[in-house]
């Protein structure tokens, strides 16, 4: 006779299986944006609220590290300068190229007025997503 799962059961399992998921996001979104530096701290918030509230912790990784990674400069220069067949050629990278190895100060004054205004659009699209997600005690901030 099979035993009928009980409110209480079923439950306990969804806690159970939520308390899974979180330990494995946990362990698993810092590995993923290791390469930026985003450690645990930034995803420990979301712990206890279930497998969706990752979503804002990971929307402000993921543009934590994209604007990061649009500024790698020091280690590509020192390690590869541009790498084989320009394999690690950032955007920073490039633009040092433009303005101090080819001397075209133009094209790259030009270049990091685009760089910054991508940057600044990032930047501004982050701003107005956070009011969706952060939560202000004392009322609007």
């Amino acid at each position: 006779m099979e035993e009928i799962e009980t409110r209480e059961q079923r439950t306990v399992r969804r806690k159970e299986k939520e308390r899974l998921k979180d330990e494995i996001m946990l362990d698993l979104l810092p590995r993923a944006f290791s390469r930026h530096r985003l450690d645990r701290a930034y995803f420990e918030p979301a712990a206890g609220g279930g497998w969706l509230a990752y979503g804002n912790s990971v929307k402000m990784a993921v543009c934590t590290a994209l604007i990061g990674s649009v500024l790698i400069f020091t280690g590509a220069y020192l390690m590869t300068n541009g790498g084989p067949q320009n394999s690690t050629l950032f955007a920073v990278l490039y633009l040092y190229r433009l303005a101090f190895e080819q001397f075209n100060m133009g094209l790259a004054s030009a270049f990091a007025w685009l760089l910054f205004f991508v940057i600044l659009g990032f930047t501004l699209i982050q701003l107005r997503l956070s009011r969706s997600w952060v939560y202000y005690e004392g009322g609007e901030a």
